[in-house]
This record gives structure tokens, C-alpha cells and sequence, in this order.
């Protein structure tokens, strides 16, 4: 098991402590539920932590996902060895289609209306 505060005084420096204790949290959690945690999107800094964090304990297994090949932002999961499966990651694909007279259509306007449907990123499980 880590040690939590030797870990958060290492990261406290660089202003990471916030992202360190929801990662540690969540590693704790895998252990304890001999299952898998999955973590909100995370950019490749925050990858990094989640790296360190998981090399702190020795019987938790850390995999990460984007939803496609070399994805920027990925969602890490932590899993305990003892689990056999693999991490549902709960990463969805959505198709879009619109008139075509209507081409200054940016990421801003369809991320608006999906989230305008009820559609919205979970955080931490």
C-alpha cells in the first residue's frame, strides 16, 4: 500500500495535489473492491501523475483509453490484479450529420447541442 502522504507532499509542490488525492483515492478503491476504477479524461500531464500513483502499489495494474489510436486526453483505469476482466472505460462514439448548407458548424456547436440533449461526462466512479 502507498504511502498517501509521502505521495501528496511529492506532488503538493507542483500543484497536483488535487488530481494526486482523487487518483490515490480511486487506486485505494480498485484494492479494496478487487474490481476496476475509472477516472474522468485526463491530459498527458495528468497521465503522468496517474503513472506515479500506480507505481506506488505494487497490486494495482494501471491501463488508459482514449477511444481511438493516440488519443491526446485518455481516461485511466486502475485495476487489482486479482480482477480477470477488463475495465469498461464507458467511452461512447456519436455520429453527426447536418445540412450541408450549414458548414461553419465548430466542435463548440455540437458539443452545445449534445450537452443541450441531456448528454454529459460522468467524473470519478
Amino acid at each position: 500500500m502507498a504511502d498517501r502522504e509521502k505521495v501528496l507532499r511529492y506532488f503538493k509542490a507542483g500543484g497536483d495535489e488535487v488530481i494526486a488525492g482523487k487518483l490515490l483515492d480511486m487506486a485505494e478503491g480498485a484494492r479494496k473492491c478487487r474490481k476496476f476504477k475509472v477516472s474522468d479524461f485526463l491530459d498527458p500531464h495528468g497521465q503522468n501523475v496517474a503513472e506515479i500513483v500506480a507505481a506506488n502499489f505494487p497490486n494495482i495494474k494501471m491501463s488508459a483509453e482514449g477511444g481511438f489510436a493516440n488519443a491526446e486526453r485518455k481516461r485511466v483505469a486502475y485495476s487489482c490484479e486479482e480482477f480477470y476482466g477488463s475495465a469498461d472505460f464507458a467511452i461512447e462514439a456519436f455520429a453527426v450529420k447536418w445540412d450541408k448548407r450549414y458548414y461553419e458548424i465548430s466542435h463548440r456547436d455540437i458539443l452545445g447541442a449534445f450537452t443541450g440533449m441531456g448528454l454529459h461526462q460522468r467524473c470519478f466512479r
